[in-house]
């Protein structure tokens, strides 16, 4: 009696033992679900408005790319010195409108705690002033002209590499704008720290391109696109491409859906739904995890921007001089001033370039070999010439050259081509242009060796 009586205690004693550990378990699993994974929806503010959604709303880049919410607080008080001048964030050209929490483009998230992500507005939002005194007005799907990109991707990896980025300071910092409970305090100390700072230092990798000082900086309005692509997604090696291009307004999409329109600047696509997977693949910088949620997105953003008009022009129009300059461009599309040459040599796209954009358009400075032959070693329009044809502007004066001898051998002039110039009222051409120079400074039309290297 007394062994089964031994044993029967044994039995209740393990049964106790197991059902504490279920209970513990199942409180452990449930308090690291809500505090590291529970998602809960945005406010309706930004859900029901379509255009507060297209500038707030989360496509999902939280869960893989977001960071928690007070870490991006303080990094701009922490690093000013980080920042290309003072001003926090704004220093980095985002459109912020009064009253918002976070800039255009930066969506706020609740996934466990709050993060901080981007979505398809950080790059496509413009903004306009009527008057130095007026408040900036913000346009959804425009081009994104003052946002500085690169800096946003330099600042939050330099500030990883900081020695300040460590859990004392942050959490000095976060303790001035905000009480966080004693919890939230030692996750965000013990974890949340050091695993930001840990994935910030490893996007230096990614982002190596982007240090170097070989190949020239974005500036301001112009993105990437591609190569952060090949390096996030398609984790292709390091190579010497780079590809910097303006941010293009994304409004009123279905124009494309007329035949032979094409989208992209190298007109590689013609289906948007394709283009705003690609985008929206670039900014989460991951495979989303819900995959039928994410496709939702893309296809509200698609129909979104179909339908999104693009903004009046704020000043008054004069009725009689659009009409007038809506002819006389009508008139000319087809004329000299505007024209290509669909086949031959490259000399008919210099003569169109040269007539149809100003002349410091055509310096050397603005179309320089280096980027004539990477954007023209590979012509997606075999009909058009490439435009490395263009290098021939850049040849310099030979020894004892006229300028008019040079402009015929770039093929920028016929032999007796003259223009006429509506602003001025006179007759225009390298040939007057010359001589009147030559005349100007009391010298024949033969350059001199000694004038070769001023020219």
């Amino acid at each position: 009696m007394d062994a089964i009586r031994a044993s029967g205690w044994w039995k209740r004693k393990i049964l106790v033992a197991v059902v504490v550990l279920v209970v513990v378990g199942a409180v452990g699993g449930a308090f690291t679900w809500y505090k590291f994974f529970r998602e809960e929806p945005q406010p309706d503010w930004i859900t029901k408005d379509p255009d507060m959604r297209f500038k707030y709303g989360s496509i999902g880049a939280e869960r893989e790319s977001g960071i928690p919410y007070w870490i991006f607080y303080v990094l701009p008080r922490m690093f000013p010195d980080k920042l290309p001048k003072p001003g926090g964030l704004a220093a980095l050209g985002v459109s912020w409108e009064q009253g918002q929490e976070l800039p255009i483009g930066f969506t706020q998230k609740v996934v466990g705690f709050p993060r901080v992500a981007n979505n398809c507005a950080s790059c496509h939002a413009a903004s306009y002033r009527t008057s130095l005194t007026d408040n900036p007005v913000f346009v959804g799907a425009g081009p994104g002209h003052t946002l500085y990109l690169e800096g946003i991707f330099r600042f939050l990896v330099d500030c990883a590499k900081d020695p300040r980025f460590n859990a004392d300071n942050i959490m000095r910092e976060i303790k001035l704008v905000t009480n966080l409970g004693w919890i939230d305090r030692q996750i965000y100390r013990f974890l949340l720290i050091p695993i930001t700072k840990k994935r910030l230092v490893e996007r230096e990798t990614q982002f190596a391109w982007v240090y170097r000082k070989d190949l020239p900086d974005w500036g301001r309005g112009r993105d990437d696109a591609m190569n952060l692509t090949k390096y996030f997604l398609l984790k292709l090696p390091m190579d010497n491409s780079t590809g910097p291009t303006d941010m293009l307004p994304i409004w009123n999409l279905k124009k494309y859906d007329r035949e032979g329109t094409t989208m992209n600047w190298a007109g590689d696509s013609h289906d948007s739904y394709s283009v705003i997977i690609d985008s929206a693949l670039g900014v989460i910088g991951a495979a989303p995890k819900h995959k039928a949620e994410f496709l939702d997105e893309v296809k509200w953003l698609q129909q979104y921007l179909r339908e999104k008009a693009p903004p009046k022009f704020p000043f008054p129009i004069n009725a009689a001089r659009a009409l007038d300059q809506g002819q006389c461009g009508g008139r000319q599309q087809g004329g000299a001033r505007f024209r290509y040459r669909a086949q031959g040599s490259g000399r008919g796209v210099a003569r169109g370039l040269q007539r149809a954009l100003p002349r410091r358009a055509l310096a050397p400075r603005a179309l320089s070999p280096q980027r004539l032959r990477a954007h023209g070693a590979r012509s997606p329009h075999p009909a058009r010439p490439a435009p490395q044809a263009l290098l021939a502007r850049l040849q310099p004066l030979r020894s004892g050259e006229s300028r008019l001898r040079l402009a015929r051998r770039r093929g920028e002039v016929r032999r007796h081509e003259v223009r006429y110039d509506r602003a001025r009222g006179e007759q225009s051409g390298p040939r007057l242009r010359h001589r009147a120079l030559a005349c100007r400074q009391g010298r024949s039309h033969r350059v001199p060796e000694d004038a070769l290297a001023a020219a």
